[in-house]
């Protein structure tokens, strides 16, 4: 198709093809809907040039490692900014203590990821979504992570399969073609997150992706 091979010509990575077959689909779609408004807001919001995050430090997010620390966040940010820490603790399912809360809710407020709003009396969320930079060696990332994956697991055995998704793939793979699949995963990642994510939603769930290698590779 020519849509295929302008891609190639342009060289275009995997976020910005889907939105350029986006828009193609939207052109076709206006003749057919009285009001093509909301499709050109949906595509839109797929767009891969426009970044609603702001990228934080890796020393910043050290103070933030610990994993409660996000998830406290998104709950205000789905509206849980009349803080109760009773309330925030049977909601992270116990897994966190009532100082643990008010601690992170000091940090948070602090590397200003949230703020409280006197005249309303509550907490809320001065940017949309925040982010470290990629590649970047951390102790503190690899916390993140290592809690992240350690929830996981505690999801295996206590969730539901109705309330989860556990899939895996094993296959042989050219290292070479790894600063692709790095693209592919982050487009993957945020695509799924612009497309799902619910301010009005009262669950938080967790997306863990990992790529690694089973075997010693050539020295």
């Amino acid at each position: 198709m020519m849509i295929h091979r302008l891609s190639s010509m342009l060289k275009l990575n995997f976020e910005q093809r889907e939105y350029l077959y986006s828009l193609l689909a939207l052109e076709k779609l206006k003749n057919q809907v009285a009001d093509p408004r909301a499709l050109t807001q949906a595509v839109e919001s797929s767009n891969p040039l426009i970044k609603n995050d702001v990228v934080i430090s890796t020393l910043e997010f050290n103070f933030i490692a610990q994993w409660f620390h996000i998830v406290i966040r998104q709950l205000i940010k789905a509206g849980w900014g009349q803080i109760i820490p009773e309330e925030f603790c049977q909601k992270l399912k116990n897994k966190v203590t009532e100082q643990e809360v008010l601690s992170a809710l000091q940090t948070l407020q602090k590397l200003n990821l949230i703020s409280w709003d006197e005249s309303q009396k509550m907490y809320t969320c001065p940017i949309a979504s925040f982010s470290t930079a990629n590649d970047i060696s951390s102790e503190a990332i690899r916390k993140h992570h290592h809690q992240m994956i350690e929830r996981a697991s505690e999801a295996l055995t206590e969730e539901s399969v109705e309330n989860r998704e556990f899939t895996s793939a094993t296959f042989a793979f050219d290292k070479k073609d790894l600063p692709e699949v790095k693209e592919l995963i982050r487009s993957f990642r945020d695509r799924m997150e612009k497309l799902y994510a619910n301010d009005k939603a009262m669950d938080i769930y967790q997306l863990n992706v990992q790529f690694f290698p089973h075997t010693q590779g050539d020295p």
